[in-house]
């Protein structure tokens, strides 16, 4: 087995599973029942324990329900925006 951190050597023989741990992926050991949890299960487990589901769709708000918008508020951040990054270059450039 090994990480950053370094290499376990382990006998050919107790080696159980094979592979690469994945982007995104984790795996469990769980050492009481003796046996390696894959992460589709950890994950699955995770989902359960709250109603993530009911959360979701107790709390979306779809694009086309909120209200039009006339584009002020909007272009008024961005000028805000725009002038806060003139005047710190600017400011950069005395120093």
């Amino acid at each position: 087995m090994g990480s950053e951190v370094g290499v376990l050597e382990v006998p050919a023989d107790q080696i159980v599973h094979k592979g690469r741990l994945q982007p995104g992926k984790m795996f469990l050991i769980d050492t009481i029942e003796g046996r390696i949890v894959e992460d589709d299960e950890i994950k699955g487990r995770l989902a359960e324990e709250k109603p993530y589901r009911k959360w979701l769709d107790d709390n979306l708000v779809n694009l086309s329900d909120l209200p039009e918008s006339n584009g002020e508020a909007g272009a008024g951040l961005l000028t805000k925006i725009y002038s806060r990054g003139k005047r710190s270059s600017a400011t950069r450039s005395k120093s």
